[in-house]
């Protein structure tokens, strides 16, 4: 059956398209040798938390292992107790499903200005391009902390863009996913995140107020006392000419 994301029920065809390709094009992988050292170290640490109980400091060949946050081998762990075992394959599989997460969202990022079909077509570029499809199943933290710091990233402009009142649960999620971020890396994941918020945040803060009455909109030009406006009507309708004086906020239109 011939896959059409632009079709009516494209907002499940599509993601759950791009995860199976993505998955199935992985598979080769998710069975070869181990990568590298820091790969055997994270499976190793997995291995410690499953079979011996280490949760919080796990082990690798008998030594406490302090040197990065454990959530990259917790999630391997996970996908271990699942499966009942932990090995090379369990542990990519486990990271190739956060891989195939990443596109997904990398497709919900994209949908809003693209379009279903566009936005498919985006993320579809990505699974196509080996490199990602080859490495993304590799037990590391590289495209985990890649979902992690662009949902967050994601989530804060949704917040900064929601009606006052409105952005709750995205400045929520902005904090979640900042502490799945440092679980992952440490700290220094915190820093990439902040080289983003911060100046949107001081940027944004200089271009408009907190609400519109501040500035004067009147009722008729759109806004209510919730600010159902946005950023960007707000902006749009100071450009038209359709915002007051501050020093009169109540003045009625002409």
């Amino acid at each position: 059956m011939e896959v059409n994301p632009t079709a009516r029920g494209g907002w499940v065809v599509a993601p759950l398209s791009l995860a199976l390709l993505y998955l199935l094009l992985a598979l080769p992988d998710l069975g070869r040798p181990v990568h590298n050292t820091i790969e055997a170290i994270r499976i190793a640490c997995a291995q410690s938390m499953v079979e011996e109980g280490h949760w919080l400091i796990p082990e690798t060949w008998g030594a406490p292992y302090i040197f990065k946050p454990p959530l990259s081998p917790w999630i391997i762990a996970a996908g271990g107790l699942i499966a009942g075992r932990v090995d090379e394959t369990i542990a990519r599989l486990a990271t190739a499903g956060v891989s195939a997460l990443l596109l997904v969202t990398l497709w919900a990022m994209s949908r809003r200005p693209l379009g279903t079909g566009r936005a498919w077509l985006a993320a579809l570029i990505l699974v196509a391009g080996y490199d990602f499809t080859h490495r993304a199943a590799y037990a590391l933290i590289d495209l985990p902390l890649t979902l992690a710091l662009g949902a967050a990233a994601w989530a804060f402009y949704r917040g900064m863009e929601a009606e006052e009142g409105g952005g709750e649960r995205a400045f929520a999620a902005v904090h979640t996913l900042g502490v799945v971020a440092a679980l992952l890396k440490g700290p220094l994941a915190l820093a990439v995140l902040a080289a983003v918020v911060i100046p949107t945040a001081l940027a944004s803060a200089g271009r408009a107020p907190s609400s519109p009455w501040s500035a004067g909109v009147p009722p008729s030009s759109g806004s209510s006392p919730r600010h159902g406006t946005g950023w960007r009507r707000w902006a749009a309708a100071r450009r038209h000419g359709r915002c007051c004086p501050r020093s009169s906020p109540n003045r009625s239109p002409a």
